[in-house]
């Protein structure tokens, strides 16, 4: 496995157990048993903790509860650290609060058109409309961003478009699609440049060792 934290190769076992044993008698389960594992990584030394969950006698859920597991990819390092912040904790949020998941990844995707794309400000369609019309993207991604307002039902609700962290109802998948298309554009505008400007210095800096050779 990989520590959670550092992201490290790490193979532990879990560390000290405590048991709570806890009467269901209104369940067909007679009882739960909740067991807290925690391990420390050999790497970074932080602590990782577990709860397991044992119902009857044969059916376990076993789920890490620190540090909480981001559903999502890593927000790449390339991204500045403002908008980082506010994806990773739409990303957080999304397996217990879609409709909060929903807003924060809203207000990140204007936060990143304007901070990063460059687009003039103005409402979330109209800044949509302008990246799309400026004919950077490829074809597939502008058509998965025109789709946030769609899926989003910017129509019936118009208070997404400006005030893009209010907490509204959301369509089943409109947070995830919130997602997906700002990994997208983190993609495409943070990662990709960087890997480029990355191999062109690598070339230049062969060239300048061999002209000096």
């Amino acid at each position: 496995m990989k520590c959670p934290h550092c992201e490290t190769g790490i193979f532990t076992e879990p560390g000290d157990r405590h048991f709570e044993k806890i009467e269901m008698g209104s369940t067909d389960d007679k009882y739960f048993i909740w067991t807290l594992e925690y391990t420390q990584c050999p790497a970074c030394h932080r602590f990782i903790i577990y709860l397991a969950t044992l119902t009857g006698f044969d059916t376990e859920k076993r789920e890490m509860i620190y540090p909480r597991k981001n559903p999502y990819p890593t927000c790449p390092v390339e991204v500045p650290d403002d908008i980082a912040q506010e994806y990773t904790e739409a990303c957080l949020i999304l397996p217990i609060g879609p409709t909060a998941s929903a807003a924060l990844s809203r207000r990140c995707l204007q936060h990143f058109l304007r901070e990063v794309v460059k687009v003039k400000s103005g409402n979330l369609i109209d800044e949509i409309k302008a990246i799309i019309s400026a004919g950077e993207l490829p074809s597939y991604t502008s058509e998965d961003l025109d789709a946030v307002r769609r899926i989003g039902n910017f129509a019936a609700h118009p208070i997404k478009n400006e005030q893009t962290g209010t907490l509204l109802p959301v369509k089943p998948g409109e947070a995830e699609w919130n997602l997906k298309i700002l990994q997208a554009l983190f993609d495409f505008y943070c990662v990709q440049p960087a890997k480029s400007k990355r191999r062109r210095d690598e070339l230049n800096q062969k060239l300048t060792k061999k002209q000096n050779t």
